[in-house]
């Protein structure tokens, strides 16, 4: 048979239950004082990490979080929610770091292209996302695109073209063929890119030269090739800047290109 507790081990027993009892309530007492009476787990520190773009600040503000905020309180798929939803972000990631910080993670979108349109500017990134929509040229650094019909632009979705069958496979192979041009060193030193009626594209390089490329197809032979004609070019000691500036290399012609510099 089982033996059943005495007397003693009955009150010992009770004894330890109560004050299991009595330290919980100590504790409960103790984090409802630091919870509700002091700034013990107060946001009070805010790490932002992996923006180059964007300030600590506007993704503090695009994120909903008030500092000081108590961080039980804080919603942090609310605040990854709003700042995916940010045209520049492309993926937050946010977490909390007991008592009193939070930690902010940022992917960005970086802008890439501009198209002209009526009067204004649409900046691009690599996927064709509008990130913003300016009436200024605030970013010289990136190439212009010039010649496509914008159909519909809305900050933070992807750019809607006249004939979507058509020119959205242009913007794609834009951004392939700009994509090949880092890969190059060349995407730095283009700053416009025109596009004609039949899709052929000429682009203008920072010297001023201008490239007649014709259309997308085989352009990392094409690109290869310009490559060899602008190092034979720089060598030239019988070319001025202005010779240069008023060149055209054009490949409209075929894959082989002809290059010519004139004054005129």
């Amino acid at each position: 048979m089982k033996k059943r507790p005495s007397r003693i081990e009955k009150k010992v027993r009770r004894k330890k239950i109560g004050l299991m009892f009595v330290i919980l309530l100590l504790l409960s007492s103790v984090f409802f004082i630091l919870f509700t009476q002091t700034n013990f787990f107060h946001v009070s520190k805010i790490d932002i990490n992996s923006n180059e773009i964007l300030t600590d600040k506007e993704i503090i503000l695009a994120s909903g979080l008030i500092e000081g905020e108590n961080i039980f309180m804080i919603d942090i798929s609310l605040m990854e929610e709003n700042l995916n939803a940010h045209p520049y972000i492309k993926q937050a990631n946010v977490k909390r770091h007991f008592p009193n910080k939070i930690s902010v993670d940022i992917d960005e979108r970086a802008e890439f292209l501009k198209l002209s349109y009526i009067g204004s500017y649409i900046y691009l990134d690599d996927e064709s996302i509008i990130l913003s929509i300016s009436l200024d040229k605030k970013n010289e650094k990136i190439p212009e695109i010039i010649g496509l019909n914008v159909k519909n632009a809305v900050v933070g979705d992807k750019i809607v073209l006249e004939e979507d069958g058509t020119e959205t496979t242009i913007i794609n192979q834009i951004i392939n063929f700009l994509n090949l041009c880092k890969i190059i060193d060349l995407y730095d030193n283009i700053t416009k890119v025109d596009i004609d009626d039949n899709f052929d594209i000429t682009f203008q390089l920072k010297l001023g030269t201008k490239v007649a490329f014709g259309d997308l197809d085989n352009v990392k032979y094409k690109l290869s090739y310009l490559v060899e004609i602008l190092d034979k070019i720089g060598n030239r000691m019988d070319l001025s800047d202005e010779d240069i500036s008023n060149g055209l290399i054009d490949f409209s012609q075929g894959e082989d290109a002809i290059f010519t510099f004139s004054n005129n």
